[in-house]
């Protein structure tokens, strides 16, 4: 690949995401995480909050990330699937995690939501290329197979969600609608969005679409050959540990939000402080966060990571100057263009038409009609209620 025909920058993703998110993802994609024998690294990236309501993922796209994931696919490797496995019982563990009610237990649950997030990111870019493996390793036309591949090995949160709502949905009575809150309105959340609440469940269990089942067959692997099978299993492991493990680190968040409420500060706050400025508040060693520092980091936010040296910036005025030294092209060189047509690939062959719905926020997906073209830089939980009405979806980049 010749480096000198790249830009040195460009987005590659978009998602609304505050202060706190993007220094918790910035951890680990700076100091790297292993599972077992396997290792993985961004070592270069920009995220920036700027003139947007969402936050930008720019990176070098000659090096999106780092891993030696590659040399673990040619033949099954037991202590790879036992770290997989550990981990994943981390998640199904940490999707159940409980608020508190001290300092301390706000930093258990700031460590675990770190921990959580770099789970989700390293799953995140495992699974391009384990599929890629599974595309040039096993000829199949079978219907039935990219489903059943496609499946987490266990289920995750939004299956039982929805398995109880449509239990639920048979006689809804307050009590099981306050179950659906206490159990999952929290993965509707993300980090700047609500909760769902018993009102939310309770037009949810009416709507037919919303509770239509996407299960897939059950599939028999037993014509492929053990590596066959070994590179199917862990990619279906991975699924897990990417949808599960992201709502894990939501739960994660919404119990520190809790918490925080119970100490008598405004949990919607700490969103606009950095991972390590909530660890020394939850150390009694640095304050919660000001209102001008929380006015600062609305305006704008950014983190810059490369060469071994990570920096912050913050408000309009530094984010600007980050920007134009790095020459971000999609900020600096945005050409307004005439085109009226969207071109790119597409999920499933097929026409639809109907009025066009922008989704930037949870606000925005609340307020999309049935057969609406969901339009969106990515689909996102918190996007659900959306989602599952639209007509058809366009979206920047894939995601989950």
């Amino acid at each position: 690949m010749n480096r000198n025909k790249l830009p040195r920058w460009e987005k590659v993703l978009q998602r609304t995401f505050p202060p706190f998110a993007e220094t918790t993802s910035g951890y680990f994609e700076f100091h790297g995480f292993s599972i077992g024998p396997m290792d993985w690294i961004r070592e270069r990236e920009i995220l920036i909050k700027y003139q947007n309501p969402q936050m930008y993922m720019i990176q070098d796209p000659a090096a999106y990330y780092i891993t030696n994931i590659k040399s673990l696919l040619n033949k099954a490797h037991p202590n790879f699937e036992k770290a997989i496995d550990k981990i994943n019982s981390d998640v199904y563990k940490g999707v159940r995690v409980s608020p508190g009610k001290t300092l301390k237990d706000l930093q258990k649950l700031n460590e675990l939501h770190l921990y959580l997030y770099g789970v989700m990111l390293i799953a995140f870019d495992v699974l391009i290329d384990i599929g890629s493996k599974i595309d040039k390793t096993i000829k199949n036309n079978d219907l039935d197979f990219p489903l059943y591949l496609a499946t987490p090995i266990k289920k995750t949160g939004i299956q039982r969600e929805k398995e109880a709502m449509s239990a639920a949905r048979i006689n809804i009575t307050k009590s099981k609608l306050n179950r659906l809150v206490a159990d999952f309105g929290y993965i509707h959340q993300d980090y700047l969005g609500q909760p769902w609440g018993v009102k939310d469940y309770q037009k949810a269990c009416k709507d037919k679409i919303i509770l239509k089942s996407n299960k897939s067959k059950s599939y028999n692997i037993s014509q492929y050959s053990p590596n066959e099978q070994y590179l199917i299993r862990i990619f279906r492991k991975f699924i897990y540990m990417y949808e599960e493990g992201r709502n894990a680190m939501v739960r994660a968040c919404w119990s520190m939000k809790e918490t925080l409420k119970t100490l008598g500060y405004d949990p919607d706050k700490m969103l606009y402080m950095t991972r390590t400025e909530v660890e020394l508040f939850s150390q009694n060693k640095g304050p919660y966060i000001s209102d001008r520092l929380l006015r600062k980091r609305k305006e704008a936010f950014a983190i810059y990571f490369e060469a071994g040296k990570y920096y912050e910036f913050t408000g309009n005025q530094e984010v600007r100057r980050f920007i134009k030294s790095q020459k971000i092209e999609h900020f600096w060189n945005q050409k307004i263009k005439s085109e009226i047509t969207l071109k790119g690939s597409i999920a499933y062959k097929g026409k639809v038409k109907g009025r066009v719905r922008l989704v930037f926020t949870q606000t925005d997906a609340n307020r999309v009609q049935r057969g609406e073209i969901f339009i969106a830089p990515m689909t996102q939980v918190e996007f659900l209620s959306g989602l599952r009405k639209c007509g058809a979806i366009v979206t920047d980049e894939g995601g989950g």
